[in-house]
């Protein structure tokens, strides 16, 4: 999944490893199995997000490292239901209890009917599941997360963070120029010698 035609990259630096390699591995295996995805389609959960294998999209993560990166995917299930259809079996359930009761409910029965169907309508609707990949290059420490859209990668700041307890600053072309040295020759430089 990796590769594709059109791939969108956002660019992240973070803190290096203080372990060595395999015990870091070791570790990475752990981390990924304690923040691991799991399954919402027969639950009222609306959203979850958590890390998968890049490859089969399972949670087995043995083979999530290749020389020195380490290879996953970030995954986001979630699910929704049409205010159409929560609509329409609420009014439903409404009319059905009033008339067996043959009086009017009110707003707090309403509230609570309503919650109740909703929970009902989100544990029956099966989630879609979006991919994010991820390869995270130990020796420069660099990650590079494969995608630009805002949600996800706020979403992938959040993991990683809870995951490793490292962050990631988001290498803008600005954090990307203080890394070298010319940034630091020119920014030494008076307005008059760089015209």
């Amino acid at each position: 999944m990796i590769l594709d035609k059109t791939i969108q990259i956002t660019r992240y630096k973070t803190s290096g490893i203080k372990d060595d390699k395999e015990t870091f591995i070791s570790n990475c295996q752990q981390n990924f199995n304690s923040n691991k995805i799991y399954d919402i389609d027969d639950s009222p959960e609306e959203e979850v997000i958590g890390w998968c294998d890049h490859d089969s999209f399972s949670t087995n993560f043995n083979n999530i490292c290749i020389d020195n990166l380490i290879i996953a995917s970030m995954r986001i299930d979630t699910k929704k239901v049409s205010k159409y259809t929560l609509k329409k079996i609420y009014t439903k359930e409404i009319f059905k209890i009033e008339n067996e009761r043959n009086e009017v409910l009110n707003s707090g029965e309403k509230a609570s009917i309503k919650e109740r169907c909703f929970d009902y309508l989100m544990s029956k609707t099966k989630a879609e599941p979006k991919f994010f990949d991820m390869i995270w290059n130990i020796d420069t420490n660099i990650v590079y997360f494969f995608s630009t859209n805002k949600k996800a990668n706020e979403e992938f700041e959040t993991l990683f963070n809870k995951t490793f307890g490292k962050t990631v600053e988001n290498m803008i072309p600005f954090v990307m120029a203080e890394q070298y040295e010319e940034f630091e020759v020119i920014e030494n430089l008076s307005p008059c010698e760089y015209k």
